[in-house]
């Protein structure tokens, strides 16, 4: 399995994702997509950042992030 147990919270399991970009984005771009993930009904929380400039165009970035999502298992 990919998830960990939470310890001390029954029945919630964690999984991490690692998400980078692709290519280089705009820096509004990177800023909407942290927003739609903050809005996301999941339960989730970013526990890395990293964003770096294009070394070809200074108003594009590249950027990685480590998502922590947490999930309850059926009983």
């Amino acid at each position: 399995s990919q998830t960990i147990k939470v310890p001390g919270v029954e029945g919630v399991e964690q999984m991490q994702i690692t998400v980078v970009s692709a290519s280089p984005v705009p820096y509004p771009k990177f800023i909407s997509f942290l927003e739609k993930l903050e809005q996301n009904r999941r339960t989730s929380q970013v526990s890395s950042v990293t964003i770096s400039p294009d070394k070809e165009n200074r108003d594009l970035i590249r950027f990685s992030l480590i998502v922590n999502v947490y999930i309850r298992k059926a009983v």
